[in-house]
């Protein structure tokens, strides 16, 4: 079977106060994928469309080690993100096949759900959908011979418990799979909201437990140090609706910190060019600023619950004053901005 390769570009970007995307081109590759030549496409792709490299914040792409190095290549590391949406999959796929048996589960689920003229493309929607149909389900496969064999009541309940395990990933990824609202912002809080709702479960089924182990550990070997990145960090910081709040390791705040501080002194210097600031319409937005939240289950819980802590303290006691500049203090200091608030018209 011949296969044709091809590296999809899409621009993310600002338009008259509003967040927008545009698909800049589906590149057919004719030769090897080596990062060489994928870096040779993004500078034909930045010229073709008259993008300036100084006008790049970052370059968001999956963890193949090819495209990574394109990126270094093309503008240097520190411009290189992972997709977080990207990496939670991966989570949750190596997470599964690390505890012995579920893998077998999940196929038994998959061999009858592809007995049907349907499938799900999602673990996590599989087992959601396939509990809520399992009556239906139950009775077409016992009136086929044909019909694969359906899944035990006890294999059912271990179903609900890997599903519950996953869900708070599943949410996560949704939420960063927007393009109406900011996600950079969210990525730290995000972690922090999966660990928190895992770290709460109680598991029965062994298998259940060792998913939830499996995944805590999948996600500190991935995100352990993100609030070491950079753009991760000074966009939250820099979020009204989070600021310090789910930072965990101060070292890390702290360098994030200083490098706002920097950023701003850069803009103050750059004054004299008198460059125009785009800016939107006054008023409230109507993009979602989030995704939907589905009822009772929420990932921004831990969030949620931070909000109240710091809003019970006093204001004196969120931030050192003498540790930045009076602007960023000021900002750093006033409270919280309500969670649906659009954090760039706020």
């Amino acid at each position: 079977m011949n296969t044709r390769s091809f590296l999809g570009v899409t621009a993310h970007f600002t338009y008259n106060g509003q967040l927008t995307s545009a698909m800049l081109g589906a590149y057919e590759f004719s030769t090897s994928h080596t990062a060489e030549h994928l870096k040779d496409k993004l500078k034909d792709v930045c010229e073709e469309w008259g993008i300036a490299l100084s006008k790049i914040t970052a370059i968001v792409t999956d963890n193949g080690p090819n495209i990574v190095k394109a990126v270094d290549l093309f503008l240097g590391k520190i411009f290189h993100l992972a997709c977080c949406a990207h990496t939670l999959n991966l989570i949750a796929e190596r997470s599964i096949k690390s505890v012995e048996g579920i893998v077998e589960l999940l196929q038994n689920v998959r061999t009858i759900v592809t007995w049907f003229p349907t499938r799900w493309n999602s673990t996590f929607y599989m087992i959601e959908r396939f509990i809520l149909l399992r009556g239906d389900v139950n009775e077409i496969v016992n009136n086929y011979v044909s019909a694969p064999a359906m899944i035990t009541s006890k294999e059912i309940e271990e179903l609900r418990s890997i599903a519950e395990i996953l869900r708070p990933l599943e949410a996560a990824t949704a939420e960063l799979c927007g393009e109406k609202y900011v996600t950079a912002s969210t990525v730290i809080p995000l972690i922090n909201g999966i660990q928190h709702e895992c770290s709460k479960l109680s598991p029965t089924h062994d298998s259940a437990f060792k998913l939830r182990q499996a995944v805590l550990s999948e996600i500190e070997y991935r995100f352990g140090q993100v609030e070491s990145v950079h753009f991760f960090a000074i966009a939250c910081l820099l979020d009204p609706r989070f600021k310090k709040l789910h930072f965990k390791n101060p070292l890390a705040c702290s360098r994030a910190i200083t490098q706002i501080k920097e950023n701003m002194r850069m803009i103050a210097h750059k004054k004299t060019e008198n460059l125009p600031e785009e800016s939107g319409a006054n008023g409230e937005s109507k993009n979602s600023v989030t995704a939907e939240e589905k009822p009772g289950f929420s990932v921004w819980n831990v969030h949620h619950g931070l909000v109240k802590k710091v809003q019970s303290q006093k204001n004196d006691s969120f931030l050192d004053s003498d540790s930045v500049t009076e602007e960023l203090n000021m900002f750093l200091k006033s409270p919280i901005t309500p969670f649906k608030s659009d954090p760039i018209r706020t």
